[in-house]
């Protein structure tokens, strides 16, 4: 029998199956079992033959096929990876290795201000069990005098831990981003020396050279970290807060060279070279100016990601543009959906990874905006005719590229930027068409840094100015991944060359994203999260009205702290909007480093705390002992500091004490740092200490929770906030073993990420995020290890 002849809907099926399965893997919580592997490559077998030979109606079964091939090479493709990991022998024990600097050393603060480097290592010569790719920390000191850098191949004494990443709702998967790098190990640097320099033509330390130039020529701080990720793509010295100005005024994906960027950056060459090449009739009739168009806004992609630092988004980015490239350039006509769909598998199955990070759909729907908004290769006029339809013309594209993409942000960042269709109006010329030349030409001649200087101040004071407008930013609450991929089903529809009613249709899909709301606690109730900030605290309760903070997490170095990284972006994507009171229990940084930053983002109600009267926090209200209130049925009352005395006391021993309680008796202790003397004080006023979850006092420290501290308050379960392989040894081993002689369970953040809990429901480890949202790639705590470096 002859087999049917190839359909382009055959391939498709084929394709989004294939594209299907690469990405399901993902989602697991453990890889396949063999004996799982060979169930799925024999029904793969088997129904290829039968597709085969059989009739038509086989585009179904070809789906099947491809999502069947995509598990079974995804799964071969992350057996590779896995395997490449750090033994349990060398966890936190020296190592000697062979190394280069394969990348830009990123600054890197530590202990008590102290600078260092991140370091990105290629181990060329190591001991078995240790990865080819690990990421390490150096700071100076004996035997640590010169730092390493890129190019340039060392002899490290290294210690090692397995790649472990705070774990939230709502915020980005670190431990997957390492994952798709090849990163398989971190740690720090005991000792070394060089053993040979970066050679001439070494990326890494040409990119270095070229961001020490630009250090050394541009006094100002902002604009010298711009150009510099404009020119090299370094972003590591541009500060949080501009970062999140960059986000609230929609213009972040200028200034990151991601996909999104590189594509953006391909377009405009590309549509630069049709435009100069169609005026000289002597290159048309050697090589079509469409054909040199693509081709050589290609080149143009591949140089700028190489100056960029070739990152894997740089990587999957110019991989899907080659091969949309190569489609066009065949003699057959692709249909738009089958040419994206075979370009996204040919990534996909290079990074399997890169289907579920945000950079891969936001650049994969660039092309897919830029394609569908493309003319006509007959629309354009000649001559200066044609300026005003060029100005029409990219208009178009940023309208459709704002409106297009603005779904996928909400998705993957919870907020959309109201101005950002006029600050891109603004912004996109002036990055692309004058910032990027001055940034690249100031390798030749160093005076344009000056002018991109000047240009970077007058493009961030407008950038502030739109920032402070009413309404700037629009953020929603993360919504059900149902929600989500019906919104993305209405964007397509929407934005495709389809009758008005299904576009209308497409936009009607979008309602339930924007409409969202999480559920609240019942009144009477209250919920709990203990979020993952390492070694800090930060804990925040709900009721049914009210939202109260207890603590913003720890300040990790230079404009870095837990508040805006991890507690800002996680109660945003639980849709809270505002806080009724924010609490700093003490004045500790690991527990007051991120409060600036929350009070900076979101309204506050209220301020408690005990802090010296110079905080940077004051003013606050003092948490006396008895002072109490309630909200919805939920009472609130404060346990320490219990008087004038106690108040007047020096760090720890003023910690706030907070204990909760709800309509049916289930209550919460939080203890901040307390220590022994302090719970003997507790226990001597009678305080009501009893309560079914306790949060330990000082991260689980040998100096606190006592055996009479325990039974006064009884709790059904204890958790520890502390950081993995933490250098104090949190929770430590008396504590571990006073609550195990009580019968009370222990969790750490370290092994169970942020964890939740309903006061209307027994408290468990199954509310642990890392059991909740379990992959195949976590990592596991191990249990009593040790290391004296910040996480």
């Amino acid at each position: 029998m002859k087999a049917p002849a190839w359909q382009p809907g055959a391939a498709l099926a084929l394709l989004l199956g294939l594209l299907g399965g690469l990405a399901g893997l993902q989602f697991l919580p453990r890889l396949l079992l063999p004996a799982e592997q060979a169930g799925l490559l024999a029904a793969a077998l088997g129904l290829g033959v039968w597709v085969r030979w059989s009739r038509p109606g086989r585009t179904p079964l070809l789906l099947v096929l491809g999502v069947l091939l995509g598990l079974l090479w995804a799964q071969q493709r992350a057996c590779w990876r896995l395997a490449d990991g750090l033994a349990p022998a060398h966890i936190g024990q020296p190592v000697w290795v062979e190394a280069e600097v394969d990348g830009l050393p990123q600054a890197l603060a530590g202990y008590g201000g102290v600078g260092g480097w991140r370091l990105p290592l290629r181990l060329l010569e190591r001991p078995d069990g240790v990865p080819e790719q690990v990421s390490v920390s150096w700071f100076p000191g004996a035997g640590r005098e010169q730092a390493p850098r890129a190019g340039e191949r060392w002899r490290l004494q290294l210690r090692l831990k397995p790649v472990h990443a705070l774990q939230n709702p709502g915020l980005p998967d670190t431990e997957l981003w390492l994952l798709e790098r090849g990163v398989r190990a971190q740690g720090s640097v005991r000792a070394g020396e060089r053993l040979a320099a970066a050679s001439a033509w070494n990326l890494a330390a040409a990119r270095e050279r070229i961001r020490a130039a630009i250090q050394a020529r541009v006094s100002e701080p902002r604009a010298r970290a711009v150009l510099a990720g404009l020119a090299i793509g370094d972003q590591g010295g541009i500060a949080a807060g501009d970062w999140a100005l960059l986000r609230d005024t929609g213009v972040v994906h200028l200034f990151a060279v991601s996909g999104l960027h590189i594509t953006w950056f391909a377009w405009l060459a590309a549509a630069g070279v049709h435009g100069l090449w169609r005026r000289s009739a002597w290159l048309c009739t050697r090589w079509p100016a469409p054909a040199a168009a693509r081709w050589l806004g290609l080149a143009a992609a591949l140089g700028y990601a190489l100056l960029a630092g070739w990152g894997v988004p740089a990587q999957r980015t110019v991989g899907l543009l080659a091969v949309l490239v190569l489609l066009q350039s065949s003699a057959r006509i692709w249909p738009w959906a089958l040419a994206l769909s075979l370009a996204g598998a040919v990534v996909g199955l290079a990074d399997p990874w890169a289907l579920v990070t945000p950079g891969f759909w936001l650049s994969f729907a660039a092309v897919a905006l830029l394609m569908q908004a493309a003319p006509a290769e007959d629309e354009a006029a000649a001559g200066w005719r044609r300026l005003p339809q060029l100005a029409w013309q990219g208009l178009r594209v940023q309208l459709l590229a704002s409106a297009g993409l603005a779904p996928l942000t909400l998705i993957f960042f919870g907020q959309v930027s109201l101005v950002g269709l006029l600050t891109n109006l603004v912004a996109v010329p002036l990055v692309t068409s004058v910032l990027v030349p001055l940034a690249l030409g100031g390798l030749l001649l160093a005076p344009l840094w000056q002018l991109g200087t000047w240009g970077v101040q007058a493009l961030f004071a407008g950038l502030e100015l739109a920032q402070r407008l009413p309404g700037a930013v629009w953020w929603a609450a993360q919504a059900p991944w149902f929600i989500e991929a019906l919104a993305l089903l209405g964007v397509a529809l929407a934005l495709l060359r389809l009758p008005r009613a299904v576009r209308a249709l497409g936009l009607a899909l979008l309602l339930p994203l924007l409409l969202w709301t999480p559920a609240r606690p019942a009144p009477g109730r209250f919920a709990l999260t203990v979020i993952d900030v390492g070694q800090g605290s930060a804990a925040w309760v709900q009721t049914a009205g009210h939202a109260l903070l207890f603590d913003a997490g720890p300040r990790w170095g230079g404009d870095s702290d837990a508040g805006a990284r991890v507690v800002l972006p996680l109660l945003r994507a639980a849709g809270v909007n505002h806080l009724d009171a924010l609490v700093i229990s003490h004045d500790d940084a690991d527990h007051s480093g991120g409060g600036a930053s929350v009070l900076a983002s979101l309204p506050v109600a209220a301020r408690w705390g005990s802090l010296p009267p110079q905080h940077a926090l004051q003013p606050v209200q003092p948490c006396r002992a008895g002072l109490a209130w309630e909200w919805e049925g939920v009472r609130f009352e404060w346990l320490h500091p219990g008087g004038p005395g106690e108040a007047a006391a020096r760090d720890n021993a003023r910690s706030c004490v907070l204990r909760v309680q709800d309509a049916a008796g289930q209550a919460l202790l939080l203890t901040a740092d307390i220590e022994a003397a302090q719970e003997r004080e507790l226990l001597q006023r009678a305080a009501p200490l009893r309560a079914t979850v306790l949060l330990l006092p000082h991260h689980g420290s040998k100096s606190s929770s006592s055996a009479e501290f325990l039974a006064a308050v009884q709790p059904q379960l204890a958790f520890a906030q502390a950081g993995f392989m933490n250098r104090h040894g949190h929770p430590a081993a008396p504590v571990r073993e006073r609550l195990a002689v009580a019968g009370v369970p222990l969790l750490t953040s370290a092994e169970c990420g942020a964890w939740q809990w309903l006061s209307s429901q027994p408290p468990g480890s199954q509310a642990c995020w890392r059991l909740q949202r379990r992959r195949y790639w976590l990592t596991a705590a191990p249990a009593g290890a040790l290391d004296d470096e910040p996480d």
